[in-house]
């Protein structure tokens, strides 16, 4: 069989340059093919938080997720089809108290404004009024992202799928690849457990397994498999005390502050940020309730977010820290050990303390792929013409997804690439 690209890799990443790649490709001259060696969403990518945030330290990175979080956003309204998609807003504390870290953190609010991604810097009283109950010291403060949120992975992938193939890219299950074939120099296949098939192109983007492909081609990029815990508690509806009713978010805590913010402003005139939260709580649009926005808090390294579709809230780590190391992936255990569970809930407990009569309601870990400089590879291998990759996105595959895959069909479609900077993710800054 004949396929222009071959995409190898069945996950967000995977699926969203299928789909973009397809929609610019005849399926009938130039087919586009994505492989999976599993089930479609049985990877790490099924695992994921799946939070959907724009407030990145690295500004590139930034661009890509609010291009994708908009994707995303209009993608039930253009298809019907639903993500799961709950617009919680995110709430991201500064990493420390340290003069360094605050001003650092409202300078990148600035510049994320800047680029037209709505953030707000807000203090500990806004905070507070935000997140009823949160415990923070009284010269902390955060970035919030009120029209952030979370996807739900599954239903994320089955949409995508179904996407990528309306739009005539053939998707096949259960089809690891063997090897990838080079002939004169240059990508001319890939072998697969059912037989050879041709292409021009080949994009790898299959995690953890992506070093193992690269390898017996000469191609050796510092590629770090991970695992990644997560923990599920139960939800805090029983323990709650709703301050808007039929809002987003049911709140349990002191009375609201009536705090005016960090940049107050800009508040509308004559509203204070109290009034700011009770608009945004107060959307009935919205199917699915949260009981809270995603907390990201880099100074203890974990996030929590709410998992309304199966009335629970997940917690996982943030940052390098903490993370193990995963040789073979193929051995790869679906196990969470003790001392993630008992430093999960300590460090929950200590932001909100809400979660600390509500049970455990299981855990898992995932996988995902990091580099030496924490940003993904993507686009082409030099050395090797037809080869492509795009892989390695620290746990970011569903935030960066759909801007990854419009930039990688840019590529392999020989247009310009306006969907991210190729010289930043470019593999050859390692095979230089």
């Amino acid at each position: 069989m004949r396929a222009k690209t071959v995409i190898i890799g069945g996950g967000a990443v995977g699926l969203s340059i299928a789909l973009h790649s397809a929609r610019r490709a005849d399926a009938l001259k130039d087919p586009v093919m994505l492989l999976e060696s599993g089930d479609i969403g049985s990877g790490p990518a099924a695992r994921s938080g799946a939070v959907l945030h724009q407030f990145h330290g690295s500004l590139n990175t930034a661009g890509m997720a609010r291009d994708s979080l908009r994707y995303y956003q209009g993608i039930q309204s253009r298809t019907g089809r639903s993500l799961g998609f709950v617009q919680t807003g995110v709430l991201t504390l500064a990493k420390s108290r340290t003069p360094q870290h605050l001003e650092k953190l409202k300078k990148l609010v600035q510049l994320h404004d800047s680029m037209g991604i709505e953030v707000r810097c807000l203090d500990a009283s806004a905070m507070r009024t935000l997140v009823p109950g949160l415990t923070v010291s009284d010269d902390a403060i955060g970035a919030w992202e009120p029209t952030a949120g979370c996807l739900d992975a599954h239903l994320s992938i089955e949409a995508l799928c179904t996407l990528a193939r309306n739009r005539g890219a053939i998707v096949r299950a259960r089809t690891p690849v063997q090897r990838i074939v080079i002939e004169e120099g240059r990508v001319t296949g890939v072998e697969t457990v059912n037989g050879r098939i041709t292409c021009d192109q080949v994009v790898i983007a299959a995690g953890p397994w992506s070093g193992r492909l690269l390898k017996p081609l000469g191609i050796k990029l510092p590629l770090q498999g991970v695992r990644a815990e997560h923990g599920f508690i139960g939800s805090t509806d029983h323990a709650t005390v709703s301050t808007r009713e039929g809002g987003a978010y049911a709140h349990a805590g002191p009375e609201d502050s009536g705090a005016t913010g960090f940049y107050s402003d800009s508040l509308r005139a004559g509203n204070t940020f109290e009034d700011e939260v009770d608009d945004h709580f107060d959307q009935d649009s919205t199917p699915l309730r949260a009981n809270h926005p995603v907390l990201i808090d880099p100074e203890q390294g974990f996030y929590v977010r709410c998992d309304p579709l199966h009335s629970r809230a997940l917690i996982g780590r943030r940052g390098r820290a903490g993370f193990l190391d995963i040789e073979d992936p193929d051995k790869f255990q679906d196990r969470v050990g003790e001392d993630f569970t008992a430093w999960a809930r300590v460090c929950l407990e200590a932001r909100l303390p809400i979660y600390a009569d509500v049970h455990d309601v299981g855990a898992e870990s995932g996988m995902f792929t990091m580099t030496p400089d924490n940003q993904p590879l993507l686009g082409a291998v030099a050395s090797v013409p037809g080869m492509y990759v795009a892989c390695a996105f620290s746990g970011h595959s569903f935030t960066l997804a759909p801007s990854v895959g419009e930039g990688m069909a840019q590529m392999l479609n020989g247009e310009p690439v306006s969907a991210f900077d190729t010289e930043v993710f470019s593999p050859q800054r390692y095979l230089n």
